[in-house]
C-alpha cells in the first residue's frame, strides 16, 4: 500500500486519507534497467491519481482515519550499571576529593570506604541491580 498525504491540507479536504495499492498497475520494461524492470504508464498514474482523489473505499483503495497514522514514542528504560573499585588507588582519589570538599559530613565518607574496602575487598565490583 502506498500512501501520499500531507497534514498541510487544505481546509476542504477530508480528514481520512485513502491508502492505494498499485503493485498491479506497471508496464513490464521491455529491457531491465538495473533492478528495475516494469514502469508506470501515464494511465496507470492518472489511475492512482483518480482512486486518491475519490476517497472511497475499492478493490484497491482503502480509506484509514487519521488517527491509524499516528505514532506513540516509548522510552524504554535500562536498569543502572554500577562498576564500583575500591583499588588503594581509587580510595586515595576519593579521600583526596573528600578533603577537597567544604562539607562536614563529607570529611567522614574515606574511613567509611576503607572499613568497606578492608571488608568485601578491592574489586572490582559490578552491580547490575
Amino acid at each position: 500500500m502506498a500512501s501520499s498525504w500531507s497534514r498541510n491540507s487544505s481546509a476542504n479536504t477530508p480528514s481520512n486519507p485513502p491508502s492505494i495499492d498499485a503493485t498491479k498497475q506497471f508496464e513490464k520494461l521491455r529491457k531491465n534497467l538495473g533492478s528495475k524492470n516494469c514502469k508506470l504508464n501515464t494511465d496507470h498514474i492518472a489511475t492512482v491519481v483518480d482512486q486518491l482523489l475519490s476517497f472511497e473505499e475499492s478493490e484497491t483503495s482503502k480509506v484509514f482515519p487519521n488517527e491509524a497514522f499516528g505514532y506513540w514514542k516509548i522510552t524504554v528504560e535500562r536498569p543502572l550499571r554500577l562498576r564500583t573499585e575500591l583499588s588503594a588507588e581509587r580510595v586515595a582519589e576519593f579521600a583526596a576529593a573528600c578533603e577537597a570538599d567544604k562539607r562536614k559530613s563529607i570529611k567522614a565518607l574515606p574511613e567509611l570506604i576503607d572499613k568497606l574496602a578492608e571488608t568485601i575487598g578491592a574489586g572490582p565490583h559490578m552491580d547490575f541491580g
